[in-house]
């Protein structure tokens, strides 16, 4: 939800040049390392009983496969054909190599253009995770040392080009951190959870107030801290539920199961929604502040309603070919991948 209100903001600044709600919407982008660190304790989480297991990589491919990809391309191609007849604009690449790296989410060019739906490029961080925690799965001890090399890399080495300056962005801390976080959920004792909370929260108030928060170059070195910060936090919020915390099903709970499909669909949304916009001349009449919360509440709305008639039942279907553990080892959450 903060990254749909940051592309708001963002979009109406460029369309209509105006700053709505400035002061706190341009830091919605920050919902992205969240994610990013969320993702890593979540899969740490329900792949524990997984690791130094080789038969249980085929479970961990497919069901990665299977959360990631068949929506994404489902929602890039509709995006696209919608982008032909003037709704939102696309900036499509269809050189091979672009159509190729769009689609696998898997970049080997230094020159790559910008996916269709250009909220995917966080989910290149995201398959490059994947892959080293199949490592992982593979040999925890070979899948961990590829991590701290490839995290002293991030430190020692310069990037050349925009291939090496995403596999080199210190961004990818953010899911290490996710990880740290899922190993002390298993050790800790839940009674600790407010401590963690409130150091995350205090952490991240301390760069905010810094005035010096720029977490869009991926060579900044504050992703580091406020990542940290939300590990704690995320730390502190699993380790309440373990002591007994309960979490009531309600809007927020579907919200946060449709987090993939809204993350997706919500640019779109909002682009369409500025087309229609500028082309009724709305933004001359109305008060903008007026139209940024139906801007924002209509691209969630879409969202939830493409988790419910699109993503869940592809799920559902895509999941009962799913490869099965051979030590009946339950799936641990219903939701086991949050995605940026």
């Amino acid at each position: 939800m903060a990254v749909a209100g940051y592309h708001v903001y963002l979009l109406f600044l460029q369309k209509f040049n105006v700053a709505t709600f400035e002061d706190v919407a341009q830091f919605g982008y920050l919902g992205v390392p969240y994610f990013f660190v969320l993702s890593g304790f979540i899969i740490a989480f329900a792949h524990w009983k997984d690791l130094g297991k080789l038969e249980s990589l085929p479970n961990y491919g497919y069901r990665r496969i299977v959360r990631l990809y068949p929506i994404y391309i489902i929602f890039s191609v509709l995006f696209v054909i919608a982008a032909q007849f003037g709704l939102g604009d696309a900036e499509i690449s269809y050189s091979p190599a672009n159509v190729i790296e769009n689609v696998t989410l898997v970049r080997f060019t230094p020159d790559f253009a910008t996916p269709p739906l250009k909220v995917a490029w966080t989910l290149f961080y995201e398959v490059r995770f994947y892959l080293l925690f199949a490592l992982i799965i593979v040999s925890p001890r070979v899948g961990a040392l590829a991590g701290i090399l490839w995290g002293i890399s991030c430190f020692l080495i310069s990037p050349i080009n925009p291939l090496t300056e995403e596999l080199l962005s210190f961004w990818n801390f953010a899911f290490f951190l996710g990880i740290a976080s899922a190993v002390s959920y298993r050790i800790l004792d839940s009674k600790f959870w407010p401590i963690f909370i409130f150091a995350g929260i205090i952490l991240c108030a301390t760069i905010f107030t810094g005035g010096a928060l720029d977490l869009k170059d991926k060579r900044s070195w504050l992703i580091l801290p406020i990542s940290g910060g939300f590990a704690s936090i995320v730390l502190g919020l699993a380790l309440a539920e373990k002591g007994g915390w309960a979490v009531k099903q309600g809007i927020g709970t579907l919200i946060g199961d449709a987090s993939y499909s809204i993350y997706l669909v919500h640019s779109a949304v909002i682009s369409v929604a500025v087309v229609v916009i500028a082309k009724l001349g709305l933004q001359n009449t109305l008060p903008h502040w007026l139209m940024f919360f139906p801007v924002l509440a209509g691209s969630i709305l879409a969202g939830v309603l493409a988790h419910l008639l699109v993503e869940k039942p592809i799920l559902k279907a895509l999941r009962k070919w799913q490869p099965r553990r051979k030590d009946k080892t339950p799936d641990y959450a219903a939701s086991d991948a949050a995605l940026p």
